[in-house]
Formats: C-alpha cells, structure tokens, sequence
C-alpha cells in the first residue's frame, strides 16, 4: 500500500516485537514501553508501531463487555492522532468526493480540531484514499490498553484532579471549546504513543457491532461481526464523562450516523 522507503522502514519494523519481562516492574502508569514511528506519504500522517502480542478483551460494567476473553493481534500501524478537518479538507479537496456527514460546518474549529461530522461511509472513504484502512475493534483497544490491560491509555484509573491526560466531560471548563487540537494531552498517551485514545472524539471502528461477539470472537486478529445494523466506535469524546471514556467501553452508531462528537483514525498492515 505504501510505497518506497517507506515500506522497507514499515516491513522491517513488523519484526521487532515488544517484550513485557515480568521482572522488570513497570506498572500501568509507565510509559517505558519501546516505541516506533513513522510518516504516512499520503497524508503526513504520524503512525506509532502497535506490535504483535495479546490481551485480554473486555471486561466493563456492561454486558456487551463480557465475556473477558483473550485476543492474540498482529502488529499494524496506526495514526497517532485522530484525523484532523485540514486532513480531511484536503481529501475532499483532492478526490472530489461529496461527504455524506456536515463535518465543514465544525471545520470552523481549526484545521488541527479532529474531523466530526463524518459517517462510517466517510471515514472509510477517507482510509482508502490515504492507502489505509479503520482498526479493527480489537485493535483499537489493544492500542489503547496495551498488554497489561489498562483501563485508561494512561494506566488504571481516571485522575479527578483535572490533570492534562484527555477533553473529556470531567475535564472541561466553563469556556472551553468542545474539542482540542489533537495531541493536545501528551500526559494521556497510550503504551505505544497513541493520543487522545481517551475523550476528544468518539471514533469509528471497521467492525459491525454485536452484543453477543465476543462469547464466539476468534482468539486471533478478530475481524468483527459479518453483517449488523451499527458500527462500532470506541473512546468516548469531550461530550461524555470518564466512565464512557474507558478503552474497554463499548459503542455503537448507525453507519450513515453523524454528530460533532464522532471522528476517526486511521490504520495500516505492514508489508
């Protein structure tokens, strides 16, 4: 998918897998996980290198979290930040594409806001044009959560102090725009260098969503649900507080489904 260089920097990175040894203490408020980046030429987009590893799925206040069940992933890359409007102006601008969504009416936020207004349809409109795809369910919350099974990007609880890791309902004050910038909240990032996994924006999975999937998913690189009437999104937004903001918490949109607090990022397979 991607070209030159950069494909032999993608394909030689898919080797190098991250080691956890027990011994060596760190805990879910570490973030001395080994960490890869790279540029997309499409879009110049920064991707962060999720290895290869499992986890255990699952596991919230919600039925439709459970069973907790253990899923092996390959590694991929994916945006580091969510897609932003100049991103997807631009997209817009260079593939003619008329968007299903009313995302130039928030474009007004600043081209560095991520994109809202989008459809499932839009984002993956978007994914082929910049030679990427949406992550799977299963990958979005091995991203966001990482080996050790975090319940936040940032480790195991939601700090109530205001403290700089997401924009989320907790965290906004009075005046304060609906989003930030992406990347706004560093302290906030994930075990691979993902941001604004938590809070922002609600962003768009490729999975159907099912109740019911995840006492019958495969324990490899689960590809979601055949068919269903709703899509997955998955991280929360600035609309909602922490409880909707965990990595294990589980949503649901209709595809042609578009709101100023839904937006997406991009993933891509190595090779």
């Amino acid at each position: 998918m991607l070209s030159g260089l950069l494909v032999s920097a993608l394909s030689a990175s898919a080797a190098v897998m991250v080691t956890v040894p027990s011994n060596l203490g760190w805990g879910p408020e570490d973030n001395a996980y080994p960490q890869r980046s790279a540029t997309s030429p499409r879009d110049g987009a920064e991707l962060v290198w999720v290895p290869p590893g499992n986890f255990l799925m699952g596991g919230g206040h919600c039925s439709d979290e459970e069973p907790v069940h253990r899923v092996t992933l390959s590694g991929f890359w994916l945006y580091r930040h969510e897609i932003t409007t100049g991103q997807f102006a631009r997209f817009v601008e260079a593939s003619g594409r008329r968007a299903e969504g009313d995302w130039a009416r928030y474009a007004r936020r600043g081209p560095r806001h991520p994109v809202v207004g989008v459809t499932w349809g839009d984002a993956v409109a978007y994914a082929r044009w910049a030679a990427a795809r949406l992550p799977t369910e299963a990958e979005w919350e091995y991203a966001a959560r990482g080996p050790e099974g975090r319940q936040y990007p940032w480790g195991r609880g939601f700090d109530e102090t205001r403290e700089t890791r997401c924009c989320n309902a907790d965290n906004l004050g009075p005046g304060q725009p609906p989003t930030f910038p992406v990347g706004s909240f560093p302290a906030g990032a994930s075990w691979c260098g993902g941001l604004d996994l938590t809070g922002n924006v609600y962003e768009w999975c490729a999975d159907w969503c099912s109740g019911s999937y995840y006492a019958s998913s495969p324990a490899r690189d689960p590809p979601g649900p055949a068919s269903g009437a709703m899509r997955v999104v998955r991280g929360g937004s600035w609309n909602y507080f922490h409880d909707y903001c965990r990595a294990n918490t589980r949503a649901a949109r209709a595809p042609d489904f578009h709101a100023d607090d839904v937006g997406f990022r991009c993933a891509i397979s190595p090779g």
